[in-house]
C-alpha cells in the first residue's frame, strides 16, 4: 500500500483514535513489559490462563485483552488461591497487572471462617425473592444444567466421590426451601446425604435411540429435585461409547446456582476427580464468603445511605412507552407460559466471534455487552418502528458491597436484574447507538445491583419501584464458557441440554427473552418468545437482523480499533503499511 494512501486513511482518524493508536503502536515497538515481582509473575500467569493469551505484559489492558466482569471474578478467585488478595472490582479498576499488584497488598481480608458460619437460616436475596414472586406452580422445576462430553472413560465411583467433595465444599448445595406463614424460608444444613450419581449405560444403542433415553433420564433427574427435603442437585453419567463420547448431566435448582456458579462447579469437580487418582481428593481452592454471609451483607447494604440515595435514579429509568409490550398478533389473548413459548436460535459467524473477542474491538472503545445491546436495539427499531425499548438486564450480581465480602468463588444465585431503556433515534447511525449505550451504562450506579436490593429488601421504596412500568423484554449475556487450555480437563465443551428446564405451566415473566451464550469460539443467540404474541417468522427476522447488526458493529469497531493501533508520526511509511497489513485495516 502506498504511504500516501495510508496517510489519507490516517488523516481521517479522530483525536481519540489517534491517541489510542499511538499508545498501541508504541507498545508494539517496545514489546510487552515483563513481570518484575513475584506478585506480578503470578498475576501474569493467571491472566494468561483466564484470558487464553500466550503473552501478557504487566502494562497490557485487561479490557483490550478481552477481560470483562465475569473473567474478573475468575482472576480474583485464582489470585486468592495463589495467596494474592484482590477483588474482582480491583481487577476492573486497576486494568493492568502492574497496578493490580500494587493494590493487592491493600486488599481487605475476606470474612474469616469463624465469623462466617455457612449453615443455618439464610436471608432471602433479591433474586430469590423475585423468583418466589413469580408464584411458579411447580417451583421445584426451574433448573440450571451442565451437560458436557467427557474426554476419557470415567470411573463412576471416583466421580461419585468427587461430587460428594464438591457438595461438602459448597455449602449452599445443602439448602432446603420451605413455606411458612411469613413466606419462604431458606436453610443451609450443616450436613447432608452424599449426592447420588445415576449411571445409565446406553453403549449398545445407536445415537438415534440414545437420544430419547437421555431425555427420559433427564426428566427423571429434574423430578428428583425436592426444595423442601433435598436434594437440589442430581447427576447422571451416560455411557454412550463407542457411538459417542460419554456425557455427564448435572441438574441444579436455579435457587442455588447461576452461570458463574456452574463454571466453579465444573472446575472444582474436575480438580476433585483428578486428585482422587491418588486415593485422596485434591484440596479445593479456599472458600470465599458463604452464601449466608452474602445474604446478611445484602441486608446491611439495604440500609446504607448511599444506596437509598440511588432511589431517585431508579425511579427515573422506567419509560411507559418504551416498556409497553409490542406484539404482532393484536387482539389475541396472550397466555405466556413455558409450554406456550418457543425458542429461535441463531449462530454468529465465526469471524465475527473472533473479532468480538479480539483486542481491536476493545481498542475501538466498546465492550461485547455494549455491542450486543446496541445490535438488539437496532434490530428492534427495524422490526417494530420504535425508537426505544425497555429491557430488564440480567448481570452476574457479584458486586463489591462491603469490605471483607468476597464471593468470587462462592456458589449460589447472585444474578441482579435491573431495567434499562435503549434509545435509538430514527436518524442515529450505528456507531452513535453504541456510544449512547456506553454512556448510559456509565451512569448506572453500582453496576445495577442496587435496584434489586431497593426493590425487594426495602418496603416503601420497593413498593414504589414495583408500581413502575415493567419490562416485557429481558436480556442476558452469559459470557463465555471455555474449557481449560491445558488439555488435561475431564470435561469437553457443553452441549445442548436434552429437556426443558421449566415445567410447561410455568408463567414466563417476559414476552421475549434474549439470551446470548459464548461456548468456545461459538456465539449463540436464543430468542424465547410467547407464541401468542409473536409469529415465528417475525422472531426469525428479528434474530437475523440482530446478528447482521452485530456483524456490522463488530466490523466497525474492529476497524476503529485497528486504526487506533496504526498511527505514529515517527514511523516510516513502509513500516506503517506492514503493520496495516498485519491487522487488516485495508480490508
Amino acid at each position: 500500500m502506498p504511504s500516501d494512501d495510508l496517510s489519507d486513511r490516517l488523516a481521517k482518524l479522530g483525536p481519540a483514535q489517534r491517541a489510542v493508536y499511538d499508545r498501541v503502536l508504541a507498545a508494539r515497538s517496545a514489546g510487552p513489559v515483563p513481570p518484575r515481582t513475584s506478585a506480578e509473575s503470578d498475576l501474569v500467569r493467571i491472566w494468561q490462563e483466564v484470558l487464553k493469551k500466550d503473552v501478557v505484559g504487566v502494562r497490557d489492558s485487561f479490557f483490550a485483552l478481552g477481560g470483562d466482569s465475569i473473567t474478573s471474578l475468575q482472576v480474583s478467585a485464582r489470585a486468592s488461591a495463589a495467596g494474592i488478595r484482590v477483588t474482582s472490582r480491583q481487577v476492573l479498576e486497576a486494568e493492568t497487572v502492574e497496578r493490580l499488584a500494587e493494590l493487592a497488598s491493600r486488599a481487605p481480608e475476606p470474612v474469616g471462617r469463624a465469623a462466617d458460619e455457612p449453615s443455618g437460616e439464610v436471608p432471602l436475596t433479591p433474586i430469590q425473592r423475585w423468583f418466589f414472586e413469580q408464584r411458579v406452580p411447580r417451583a421445584h422445576q426451574w433448573d440450571q444444567t451442565i451437560f458436557v462430553e467427557l474426554a476419557d472413560a470415567v470411573d463412576a465411583s471416583r466421580l461419585r466421590a468427587a461430587l460428594a467433595a464438591v457438595v461438602e465444599h459448597h455449602d449452599v448445595l445443602r439448602s432446603t426451601f420451605s413455606t411458612t406463614g411469613d413466606g419462604w424460608r431458606h436453610v443451609v444444613g450443616a450436613e447432608c446425604a452424599p449426592p447420588s450419581l445415576e449411571v445409565v449405560d446406553l453403549a449398545l444403542r445407536t445415537p438415534e435411540t440414545q437420544d430419547p433415553a437421555i431425555r427420559e433420564e433427564t426428566v427423571r433427574a429434574q423430578e428428583a429435585i425436592d426444595l423442601a427435603r433435598g436434594p437440589l442437585l442430581t447427576a447422571v453419567l451416560f455411557r454412550l461409547a463407542p457411538a459417542r463420547a460419554d456425557r455427564l448431566l448435572l441438574v441444579v435448582h436455579h435457587l442455588v446456582v447461576d452461570g458463574v456458579s456452574l463454571r466453579i462447579l465444573v472446575e472444582d469437580l474436575d480438580t476433585a476427580y483428578a486428585g482422587l487418582r491418588g486415593g485422596d481428593a485434591a484440596p479445593l481452592p479456599a472458600k470465599t464468603t458463604s452464601f449466608r454471609g452474602w445474604g446478611e451483607a445484602l441486608q446491611h447494604y439495604a440500609r446504607d445511605g448511599d444506596l437509598l440515595r440511588q432511589a431517585d435514579y431508579w425511579r427515573s429509568v422506567p419509560d411507559p412507552e418504551a416498556a409497553s409490550p409490542w406484539t404482532c398478533r393484536r387482539g389475541t389473548e396472550v397466555r405466556n407460559t413455558a409450554g406456550r413459548g418457543a425458542t429461535a436460535t441463531f449462530e454468529v459467524d465465526p469471524g465475527v466471534v473472533r473479532a468480538l473477542r479480539g483486542e481491536a474491538v476493545r481498542a475501538g472503545g466498546a465492550s461485547p455487552l455494549h455491542l450486543l445491546l446496541a445490535s438488539f436495539a437496532l434490530a428492534w427499531r427495524s422490526r417494530t418502528g420504535r425508537n426505544a425499548v425497555q429491557v430488564d438486564l440480567e448481570r452476574h450480581g457479584r458486586e463489591h458491597i462491603a469490605d471483607g465480602v468476597d464471593v468470587s468463588r462462592t456458589v449460589g444465585w447472585f444474578t441482579s436484574i435491573h431495567p434499562v431503556v435503549l434509545h435509538v433515534p430514527e436518524t442515529a447511525r450505528a456507531e452513535q447507538v453504541v456510544d449512547a449505550v456506553r454512556r448510559q451504562f456509565d451512569r448506572i450506579p453500582d453496576r445495577g445491583i442496587g435496584y434489586g436490593v431497593l426493590r425487594h429488601l426495602t418496603t416503601g421504596i420497593g413498593a414504589e419501584l414495583a408500581a413502575l412500568p415493567r419490562s416485557a423484554v429481558s436480556f442476558n449475556f452469559l459470557g463465555w464458557f471455555d474449557r481449560p487450555s491445558d488439555g488435561r480437563s475431564l470435561f469437553g465443551a457443553p452441549v445442548q441440554a436434552p429437556a426443558q428446564l421449566l415445567s410447561p405451566d410455568t408463567p414466563r415473566p417476559y414476552l421475549l427473552d434474549v439470551v446470548i451464550t459464548g461456548i468456545e469460539q461459538r456465539l449463540l443467540v436464543e430468542l424465547t418468545y410467547a407464541t401468542d404474541a409473536y409469529p415465528a417468522d417475525e422472531v426469525d427476522a428479528l434474530g437475523r437482523e440482530l446478528v447482521t447488526a452485530l456483524g456490522e458493529l463488530v466490523d466497525l469497531h474492529s476497524s476503529k480499533g485497528a486504526s487506533r493501533e496504526l498511527r505514529s508520526s515517527g514511523v516510516a511509511g513502509d513500516r506503517l503499511a506492514d503493520v496495516v497489513r498485519q491487522v487488516g485495516i485495508n480490508r
